[in-house]
């Protein structure tokens, strides 16, 4: 297991696992317009966007295949969290985390940090250590609860 980094050559793999994850955990209780919005955030196009703006991504590999990423913008948001199914619950979500989160206090002096969470992602990002500070929102048709994590 490798955790770094995300290159440029790593696009494809980052926008595939996030559009996988997606259409298992969150797209089932999306409307048809709110799915093409979120598919159409998770392509590859829009993952080389985020690479060449201010977002930072990490991902964990296992035998040179990506099984996890996170993904950090203006090093306070928690814009994107995807782990493969066939290896969550094993810790894997929770080491990117401290990588990025630790990386972003160090290098920005981040001290409280945000996330939207879907409502499937709660249970996880509550055992991360975010507490809910909406009730549920919804923006262009997808449904979410902010939480934060303070240092």
């Amino acid at each position: 297991m490798q955790i770094r980094k995300a290159h440029k050559t790593d696009i494809p793999a980052l926008s595939e696992l996030a559009v996988i994850v997606s259409k298992k955990y969150i797209t089932p209780s999306l409307t048809e317009p709110a799915i093409s919005n979120l598919l159409n955030s998770l392509s590859a196009n829009n993952f080389k966007d985020y690479l060449n703006q201010d977002y930072s991504y990490y991902l964990v590999e296992i035998d040179q295949k990506i099984i996890g990423m996170i993904g950090l913008k203006d090093a306070n948001h928690l814009y994107h969290l995807f782990v493969d199914e066939h290896f969550q619950n094993k810790g894997y979500a929770r080491q990117l985390w401290h990588i990025a989160s630790e990386n972003a206090v160090k290098l920005h002096h981040t001290k409280i940090f945000t996330v939207n969470s879907s409502i499937n992602a709660l249970s996880v990002y509550e055992k991360l250590g975010f507490i809910r500070h909406t009730d549920l929102q919804e923006k262009n048709g997808i449904p979410y609860i902010t939480m934060n994590y303070t240092v």
